[in-house]
């Protein structure tokens, strides 16, 4: 009885030592619900980049600090005004899939950084965001199947 009591801890232990790690690295379960709602690093929307410039053109193209908004407690970053202006008027439209995490770690019920240097868009013009070229190269192979996955994860 006292070895499944000290089993039991150790496993406990280390369930709790892997999400601190995890959320450390920006790695969470989403069923945890650990995750912010819009991927950020240090409360910059999208670490920076120019949300609409990477709808409107599939660019992740960084923001200038001098033009800049604060939306949903996020301070988000644009490349000119116009976006700035184009972004305040529907900002729900420019916010990608699975709030810019990893769609494929979202497809796999995780909540991981996602990077808009690597971006893919849908023919209906949703944006979905990978963490690495590696990560999106394998998705492309099966890129509805992620997409499906990611959006009924993340709707959960």
């Amino acid at each position: 009885m006292k070895i499944i009591k000290i089993i039991a801890i150790i496993i406990l232990g280390l369930f709790a030592i892997g999400l601190i790690a995890g959320k450390a690295s920006g790695i969470s379960l989403l069923s945890l619900n650990m995750h912010d709602e819009i991927y950020s690093e240090d409360g910059m929307a999208l670490g920076g980049y120019d949300p609409v410039q990477l709808y409107a053109n599939g660019e992740a193209i960084l923001g200038n600090e001098d033009i800049q908004t604060d939306w949903k407690d996020l301070t988000w970053r644009f490349t000119t005004e116009e976006n700035q202006s184009t972004f305040l008027a529907n900002p729900e439209q420019y916010i990608p899939a699975s709030g810019g995490h990893c769609a494929f770690a979202v497809g796999k019920g995780f909540a991981a950084p996602g990077n808009p240097n690597f971006a893919y868009r849908t023919k209906d013009g949703k944006v979905y965001l990978f963490s690495n070229k590696e990560v999106m190269e394998d998705a492309m192979n099966n890129i509805d199947q992620v997409v499906r996955d990611a959006d009924i994860n993340w709707d959960k």
